[in-house]
């Protein structure tokens, strides 16, 4: 026998099945919350996924006239069906549903968030919804009168700025839902 120890680590991470609406609706409300969204908006981003009323909430970093300088969108494709299915995601509640459903779109919040503070920018939240609700005015109505919202004006972007994608992130565990993200850029 030699003088040499042998340890053997076993990493005991778990995992568990959750619905697929329940963790869309946690990530929308994690999206939208660390983007400076209130109490109240974070509540009604994440009853209209957990209902399906929900394509997308949208974040906008706007400036003192309420301009759109920076965009962050989170959405999730409406497919009929998948509504039931299940995700595993890992079972470790220290971390956020973001973080656990994909680290890069965790990271990519956090880099938004920043760079909204560091340019002195004010959320402002806008929800989108699923093609047949935004196209029925009495649903829509109804909708907004349960949830307590009403319908906004479009938000215009800052005078002098372009709008550019810089990125468009599906996670892989579940790539029906996506953040894409606006960069304002100067015109010369």
């Amino acid at each position: 026998m030699s003088g040499k120890i042998r340890l053997e680590v076993q990493a005991r991470l778990t995992v568990r099945p959750l619905a697929k609406t329940l963790v869309r609706a946690q990530n929308a409300g994690e999206f939208a919350s660390n983007l400076g969204a209130s109490d109240s908006e974070v509540r009604i981003a994440q009853e209209g996924f957990a209902a399906g009323i929900f394509a997308k909430v949208i974040v906008y970093g706007v400036d003192g006239r309420d301009h759109e300088v920076e965009r962050a969108a989170f959405s999730v494709d409406q497919a009929a069906g998948d509504g039931d299915d299940v995700i595993s995601v890992e079972d470790d509640d220290s971390r956020s549903m973001i973080e656990r459903t994909d680290k890069g779109f965790a990271e990519a919040v956090r880099r938004t968030k920043a760079r909204y503070e560091r340019k002195g920018l004010r959320p402002l939240v806008r929800f989108h919804y699923v093609d047949h609700i935004a196209n029925d005015p009495a649903a829509r109505a109804r909708h907004n009168e349960k949830l307590g919202i009403v319908d906004a004006s479009p938000v215009a972007t800052a005078d002098g700025i372009d709008m550019i994608c810089v990125a468009s992130i599906k996670p892989g565990k579940d790539p029906r839902q996506g953040l894409d993200l606006y960069w304002g850029k100067r015109r010369r």
